[in-house]
Protein backbone atom coordinates (compact mmCIF):
# COMPACT_ATOMS: atom_id res chain seq x y z
CA UNK A 1 0.00 0.00 0.00
CA UNK A 2 2.83 2.40 0.86
CA UNK A 3 4.54 1.57 -2.45
CA UNK A 4 1.35 2.50 -4.34
CA UNK A 5 1.06 5.77 -2.40
CA UNK A 6 4.69 6.63 -3.19
CA UNK A 7 4.15 5.76 -6.86
CA UNK A 8 0.98 7.93 -7.00
CA UNK A 9 2.83 10.81 -5.30
CA UNK A 10 5.68 10.51 -7.80
CA UNK A 11 3.26 10.57 -10.76
CA UNK A 12 1.49 13.66 -9.35
CA UNK A 13 4.83 15.41 -8.80
CA UNK A 14 6.07 14.62 -12.31
CA UNK A 15 2.82 15.70 -13.97
CA UNK A 16 2.70 19.07 -12.16
CA UNK A 17 4.61 20.97 -14.91
CA UNK A 18 2.21 19.61 -17.53
CA UNK A 19 -0.83 20.71 -15.53
CA UNK A 20 0.67 24.16 -14.86
CA UNK A 21 1.52 24.67 -18.56
CA UNK A 22 -1.97 23.61 -19.64
CA UNK A 23 -3.62 26.50 -17.83
CA UNK A 24 -4.49 28.31 -21.05
CA UNK A 25 -4.00 31.88 -22.17
CA UNK A 26 -3.58 34.99 -20.07
CA UNK A 27 -6.38 36.97 -21.68
CA UNK A 28 -5.66 40.17 -19.74
CA UNK A 29 -2.26 40.41 -21.43
CA UNK A 30 -3.86 39.99 -24.85
CA UNK A 31 -6.51 42.60 -24.02
CA UNK A 32 -3.87 45.08 -22.95
CA UNK A 33 -1.77 44.53 -26.07
CA UNK A 34 -4.72 44.81 -28.46
CA UNK A 35 -6.43 47.65 -26.63
CA UNK A 36 -9.77 45.87 -26.31
CA UNK A 37 -11.22 42.78 -24.72
CA UNK A 38 -12.60 39.71 -26.36
CA UNK A 39 -14.78 36.73 -25.54
CA UNK A 40 -13.70 33.31 -24.38
CA UNK A 41 -15.71 30.33 -25.59
CA UNK A 42 -14.36 27.03 -24.32
CA UNK A 43 -10.58 27.22 -24.93
CA UNK A 44 -10.72 29.86 -27.70
CA UNK A 45 -10.26 33.56 -26.98
CA UNK A 46 -11.57 35.78 -29.79
CA UNK A 47 -11.10 39.54 -30.16
CA UNK A 48 -13.08 41.48 -32.78
CA UNK A 49 -12.11 44.64 -34.66
CA UNK A 50 -15.05 45.92 -36.73
CA UNK A 51 -13.88 48.37 -39.40
CA UNK A 52 -16.05 51.26 -38.26
CA UNK A 53 -13.82 53.61 -40.25
CA UNK A 54 -15.11 52.24 -43.55
CA UNK A 55 -18.31 53.36 -45.23
CA UNK A 56 -19.05 50.53 -47.64
CA UNK A 57 -22.15 50.20 -49.77
CA UNK A 58 -23.40 47.59 -52.21
CA UNK A 59 -25.66 48.96 -54.94
CA UNK A 60 -26.45 51.96 -52.74
CA UNK A 61 -27.23 49.90 -49.61
CA UNK A 62 -24.95 50.70 -46.67
CA UNK A 63 -23.08 47.73 -45.12
CA UNK A 64 -22.90 47.78 -41.31
CA UNK A 65 -19.40 47.15 -39.86
CA UNK A 66 -20.70 44.37 -37.61
CA UNK A 67 -22.32 42.58 -40.54
CA UNK A 68 -19.53 42.14 -43.08
CA UNK A 69 -16.62 44.37 -42.04
CA UNK A 70 -15.37 42.58 -38.94
CA UNK A 71 -11.69 41.77 -38.51
CA UNK A 72 -10.84 39.36 -35.69
CA UNK A 73 -8.08 37.35 -34.04
CA UNK A 74 -8.65 34.07 -32.19
CA UNK A 75 -6.15 32.54 -29.78
CA UNK A 76 -5.95 28.92 -28.62
CA UNK A 77 -3.37 27.14 -26.50
CA UNK A 78 -1.11 28.45 -23.76
CA UNK A 79 0.98 31.58 -23.32
CA UNK A 80 4.08 29.63 -24.37
CA UNK A 81 2.52 27.78 -27.29
CA UNK A 82 -0.42 29.55 -28.88
CA UNK A 83 -2.13 29.24 -32.22
CA UNK A 84 -3.50 32.48 -33.61
CA UNK A 85 -5.94 32.64 -36.50
CA UNK A 86 -7.77 35.62 -37.85
CA UNK A 87 -9.47 37.49 -40.61
CA UNK A 88 -8.63 41.08 -41.59
CA UNK A 89 -10.91 43.37 -43.57
CA UNK A 90 -8.75 45.45 -45.89
CA UNK A 91 -9.12 48.06 -48.60
CA UNK A 92 -7.46 47.36 -51.97
CA UNK A 93 -4.25 49.22 -51.08
CA UNK A 94 -3.80 47.51 -47.69
CA UNK A 95 -3.12 43.76 -48.32
CA UNK A 96 0.54 43.95 -49.40
CA UNK A 97 1.90 45.88 -46.39
CA UNK A 98 -0.27 43.89 -43.95
CA UNK A 99 0.80 40.61 -45.56
CA UNK A 100 4.46 41.65 -45.27
CA UNK A 101 3.98 42.46 -41.57
CA UNK A 102 2.30 39.14 -40.85
CA UNK A 103 4.83 37.10 -42.84
CA UNK A 104 7.76 38.84 -41.14
CA UNK A 105 6.22 37.75 -37.83
CA UNK A 106 6.10 34.11 -38.99
CA UNK A 107 2.44 33.95 -39.93
CA UNK A 108 0.98 32.13 -42.91
CA UNK A 109 -1.56 33.75 -45.19
CA UNK A 110 -4.35 31.25 -45.87
CA UNK A 111 -6.45 33.33 -48.26
CA UNK A 112 -7.05 36.78 -49.71
CA UNK A 113 -10.48 37.07 -51.28
CA UNK A 114 -13.71 39.03 -51.31
CA UNK A 115 -17.01 38.34 -49.55
CA UNK A 116 -19.00 41.06 -51.26
CA UNK A 117 -19.58 41.88 -54.90
CA UNK A 118 -19.94 45.32 -56.44
CA UNK A 119 -19.17 47.07 -53.16
CA UNK A 120 -17.76 50.58 -52.95
CA UNK A 121 -14.99 50.90 -51.90
CA UNK A 122 -13.68 47.44 -52.84
CA UNK A 123 -12.96 45.37 -49.69
CA UNK A 124 -10.75 42.28 -49.40
CA UNK A 125 -10.50 39.72 -46.61
CA UNK A 126 -7.20 38.20 -45.48
CA UNK A 127 -7.18 34.99 -43.43
CA UNK A 128 -4.00 34.28 -41.49
CA UNK A 129 -2.66 31.81 -38.93
CA UNK A 130 0.45 31.19 -36.91
CA UNK A 131 1.94 29.24 -34.03
CA UNK A 132 4.07 31.08 -31.51
CA UNK A 133 4.24 32.22 -27.94
CA UNK A 134 1.14 34.34 -27.38
CA UNK A 135 3.27 37.48 -27.07
CA UNK A 136 4.46 37.14 -30.67
CA UNK A 137 0.94 36.39 -31.91
CA UNK A 138 -0.83 39.29 -30.34
CA UNK A 139 1.87 41.77 -31.23
CA UNK A 140 1.69 40.65 -34.86
CA UNK A 141 -2.09 40.99 -34.79
CA UNK A 142 -1.74 44.38 -33.16
CA UNK A 143 0.73 45.43 -35.84
CA UNK A 144 -1.77 44.52 -38.54
CA UNK A 145 -4.58 46.36 -36.80
CA UNK A 146 -2.16 49.23 -36.19
CA UNK A 147 -1.57 49.37 -39.92
CA UNK A 148 -5.33 49.65 -40.42
CA UNK A 149 -5.43 52.55 -37.94
CA UNK A 150 -2.51 54.29 -39.67
CA UNK A 151 -4.18 53.71 -43.00
CA UNK A 152 -7.33 55.45 -41.75
CA UNK A 153 -5.31 58.46 -40.59
CA UNK A 154 -3.56 58.61 -43.97
CA UNK A 155 -6.90 58.48 -45.84
CA UNK A 156 -8.37 61.19 -43.62
CA UNK A 157 -5.35 63.43 -44.07
CA UNK A 158 -5.48 62.93 -47.88
CA UNK A 159 -9.10 64.13 -47.79
CA UNK A 160 -8.18 67.03 -45.50
CA UNK A 161 -10.29 65.56 -42.68
CA UNK A 162 -8.97 65.81 -39.13
CA UNK A 163 -8.70 62.79 -36.85
CA UNK A 164 -9.48 65.01 -33.86
CA UNK A 165 -12.57 63.75 -32.09
CA UNK A 166 -12.29 60.30 -33.70
CA UNK A 167 -11.93 57.64 -31.02
CA UNK A 168 -8.93 55.28 -31.11
CA UNK A 169 -11.28 52.35 -31.76
CA UNK A 170 -12.66 54.06 -34.86
CA UNK A 171 -9.29 54.99 -36.37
Amino acid sequence: MIARLRFFTLICFLSLPIVVNAQGLTTATIDQALGRSGQKTSDVYRVGFPRTDLHVSVNGVSVKPGLALGSWAAFLGTDDNAMVMGDLVLLEEEPNPVMAKLRSSGFEIAAVHNHLMEETPHVLYMHYMGHSPVATGYFAARGSVGFQNASRETRLSRRGTSTAGVSENDR
